[in-house]
């Protein structure tokens, strides 16, 4: 809370329902200006370099397009596997046609076929169950002829000319250097080049762009600053209540000679809690200038100042943790106990540790440690031992006389105990009625 951003956040907690929207409403504003100014930044602002793009454009488009690619070049590839093999392949293929069908020259399985069809039916009539095989011997030479066709047809479509494998070739060439440079499939490749027309579209048009996302980043500046300003309104109407409710709190701490203000400046930069800087400004001796909180007070002072804040703040607080040293530096009386309560009252709300060599302050506090200083071996260690109950009213006595204690001194101890136990219900009961 020693710096402006932390002290404009403790502003912020005393903001009424309607400018916290408000501060809402800053900060979505500052956020679309943000990315607004983020595309503007995007933009090349040098010609040449705007030209040089364009040219390197229209030489891919070129040169997917001088390719004119259709989908059939995904196959390319295993077109030109075909012709590598199609020697291999033209050799089996017509030494499977030759032993279906050697055209009349010489035995083959269609003449045999055929001959065994013409054996069956000449013994139909003495066995008349062969009449079933010569069907089937007649419907397999039928399919043996479709299927010599095919064998014809599948050679024709191998029989690749010279001039058509270097087409290919060249063909398939082409095809992968395109894949090397724009994508890895047909596919890709074109919407590549669909994505050139856009970008080059962009780039052309790319001043009419700019000057429309300037409008819009002037448009929305003006409407981030009108907020702003009406949210530093609200601030400073925030800030006197926070003023009010701090003098109250301090005067209670007997800083009764306390001037307090909340100083207001601009931030140079956009941010997106706006435009406001805060300097809270103290001067605890009447007569003496108002300064910066770090710079006048001293850690005890400042520790007592903290602690009347937290008391304002205590609900609202997300900080899980407080550690208060030398709280009780420079004080003693009304004073001490009036911190005590304040840090039990804000120990309602965060676990407080406090570092106390008053009975008053300690004797607030639900659970004790002891911290002892001793030296091992050349070396100063620090330990911290839990309290007992009875080692508490011993302590406590120790913390009142200064000294080694008797009977009488723990007594009073113990009564004093029990004392801070009923003021400690108090305070509780104060602090329902109050949140009703």
């Amino acid at each position: 809370m020693l710096e402006t951003e932390g002290q404009l956040n403790l502003i912020d907690v005393f903001l009424d329902d309607d400018a916290k929207q408000l501060k809402e409403q800053v900060y979505h504003a500052y956020h679309v200006l943000y990315q607004t100014k983020q595309k503007i930044d995007r933009m090349a602002n040098d010609p040449e370099q705007i030209e040089r793009e364009i040219d390197l454009i229209k030489f891919q488009m070129a040169d997917i397009d001088v390719a004119e690619l259709v989908a059939a070049d995904e196959d390319i590839e295993n077109d030109y596997k075909k012709i590598d093999k199609a020697a291999r392949l033209i050799t089996d293929l017509d030494r499977l046609k030759q032993t279906i069908d050697t055209d009349g020259e010489g035995y083959d399985l269609n003449s045999l076929i055929n001959e065994t069809t013409r054996l069956c039916q000449a013994l139909v009539d003495v066995y008349p169950s062969y009449q079933t095989a010569a069907e089937q011997l007649t419907d397999f030479s039928y399919f043996l002829a479709e299927f010599s066709q095919t064998i014809a047809h599948d050679v024709e479509a191998l029989s690749f000319s010279e001039q058509q494998k270097n087409a290919i070739e060249a063909r398939l060439d082409t095809v992968n250097t395109l894949k090397k440079k724009y994508g890895k499939s047909i596919e890709q490749i074109n919407q590549y080049r669909d994505n050139l027309d856009t970008r080059l579209e962009a780039l052309i048009n790319l001043t009419q762009l700019k000057d429309e996302l300037q409008k819009t980043y002037d448009k929305q500046r003006a409407h981030y600053f009108a907020k702003c300003e009406k949210l530093t309104v609200a601030r400073r109407a925030a800030a006197t209540r926070f003023v009010d409710r701090l003098k109250e709190q301090l005067n209670a701490l007997q800083f009764t000679e306390i001037a307090l203000e909340v100083a207001f400046s601009e931030r140079q930069r956009l941010a997106e809690t706006g435009r406001d800087v805060v300097d809270i400004q103290i001067s605890l001796n009447k007569g003496m200038p108002l300064a910066a909180l770090k710079n006048i007070a001293s850690g005890g002072e400042i520790s007592r100042i903290m602690l009347a804040i937290k008391n304002l703040i205590a609900k609202r607080d997300q900080v899980p943790v407080l550690l208060f040293d030398e709280i009780d530096n420079g004080i003693s009386g009304v004073t001490a106990s009036v911190v005590a309560e304040k840090l039990y009252c804000v120990a309602r709300y965060h676990q407080v540790i406090c570092i106390s060599h008053l009975a008053q302050v300690a004797l607030m506090a639900d659970r004790h440690f002891l911290i002892v200083k001793d030296t091992l071996d050349d070396m100063t260690i620090a330990n911290v031992y839990s309290l007992t109950k009875i080692q508490r009213i011993e302590e406590i006595a120790r913390l009142v006389s200064g000294k080694l204690t008797d009977e009488a001194q723990r007594q009073q101890a113990k009564n004093m105990i029990e004392r801070a136990a009923e003021q400690q219900k108090l305070l509780i009961e104060n602090l329902r009625s109050y949140s009703e």
